[in-house]
């Protein structure tokens, strides 16, 4: 009985295998069958969203050739850019695939390349770039061509040292700015009418820097110095974007707007922002909307009295009006008023304190304060 029971056991050991080896397959065939449903299903809710892209840009393009047809009707015509091209082997399932754990080395050899000392443009390009936006005017013009059809830069052989001495410092931005504004170059001034005559007759366009050249602050500096006078601006880095919609009140600097070809910030966009199609060079224009932007935006207007609350603080109150239009001259402009400006502007005050209701004095050096907020002066880096 017992050799009866152990030869049963040993004729029981395929059927459990093979019971072990069914099951295994039929879970594996159920998983399977999961997977291809749920990859369906993706397909069919991606296809229905694409259908309904595709209804709603249809609607939207018909309601503009609608408007077209009409005369005196404004509707922004929809943009959008062309989708890039895939390769032959890019696949929907390759896009979800691992990232491979190796790495063939042919983007470090490039960086290698790119920062080889034997290829010097690199640093040209960089040392190019950073002198303009120091300057306002970069050594080599055009920025984005170093071909043969540029003409060659008048001071190359600076050109060639400030890229040398970029590559011996090992790449440190920190070190050629050190450099830069601490070279008699950056520290001269801009005002020329004690100048040589011989000096601007031979470069009347300042290509050698005997002085410096003025210039216009970019967009973003214009809006974060208004905001840093009155106090209201956020220094804190990093974090999320600002929304557009959310940007007229933000108190964030402006390097953290988020702006498209659609949305753009009209007090940035008005004093020439950066061009998100083109990232060389900004270009810096002259326009009479840009002084009435000064005047009448939401930004000055609101920030005007509170400047005007910071500088009346420090104000010596036996010297009144005059002390506090020294003291904004010195805290707006940077400069010192001359004695026919104090005259000015204190005759404007007296005008502003007679025909004002209510707070006469606050509302006369509020004024005041948008009044220098609008002089060339604060706006230009001299």
């Amino acid at each position: 009985e017992v050799t009866r029971s152990a030869k049963q056991a040993d004729e029981m050991v395929p059927l459990k295998s093979n019971a072990v080896a069914a099951w295994r397959s039929y879970e594996l065939a159920r998983v399977d069958l999961e997977v291809t449903q749920a990859k369906a299903k993706i397909a069919e809710q991606d296809n229905a969203e694409n259908q309904q892209l595709l209804k709603d840009a249809e609607q939207r393009r018909q309601q503009v050739a609608e408007a077209m047809d009409e005369s005196n009707v404004n509707v922004p015509v929809p943009r959008g850019s062309r989708k890039a091209l895939e390769g032959p082997a890019e696949t929907e399932e390759s896009r979800y695939a691992a990232y491979p754990g190796h790495s063939t080395g042919r983007r470090l050899a490039l960086a290698r390349w790119i920062v080889n000392p034997l290829n010097p443009l690199t640093a040209r390009v960089a040392v190019n770039h950073i002198w303009g936006r120091h300057f306002g005017e970069p050594l080599v013009d055009p920025v984005e061509d170093f071909g043969r059809r540029t003409k060659e830069p008048p001071l190359s052989d600076l050109l060639d040292f400030l890229a040398s001495q970029l590559m011996q410092d090992e790449w440190q931005m920190k070190s050629l700015h050190r450099m830069i504004v601490t070279s008699n170059a950056y520290r001269r001034g801009a005002v020329s009418r004690n100048a040589d005559i011989r000096t601007v007759q031979a470069d009347p366009n300042n290509r050698f820097h005997w002085c410096w050249g003025s210039k216009r602050m970019e967009s973003q500096t214009i809006r974060d110095s208004i905001l840093s006078l009155a106090d209201g601006l956020d220094h804190r880095l990093g974090g999320p974007s600002v929304d557009p919609k959310k940007q007229p009140l933000a108190s964030r600097r402006s390097l953290y707007f988020l702006h498209s070809r659609d949305d753009q910030h009209r007090f940035l966009n008005m004093f020439d922002d950066a061009d998100i199609l083109r990232c060389y060079r900004r270009q810096s224009s002259v326009l009479p909307q840009q002084a009435l932007t000064l005047m009448n935006s939401e930004i000055p207007l609101a920030m005007a009295s509170r400047i005007a609350d910071r500088v009346s603080y420090h104000v010596d109150i036996t010297r009144g009006n005059a002390d506090f239009v020294s003291k904004a001259f010195e805290f707006i402009l940077c400069r010192l008023p001359q004695p026919q400006e104090i005259d000015a502007c204190i005759r404007a005050m007296a005008a502003w304190e007679s025909n004002g209701e209510g707070k006469r004095k606050s509302e006369a050096r509020s004024n005041l304060v948008h009044t220098l907020l609008n002089h060339n002066d604060f706006i230009t880096i001299r």
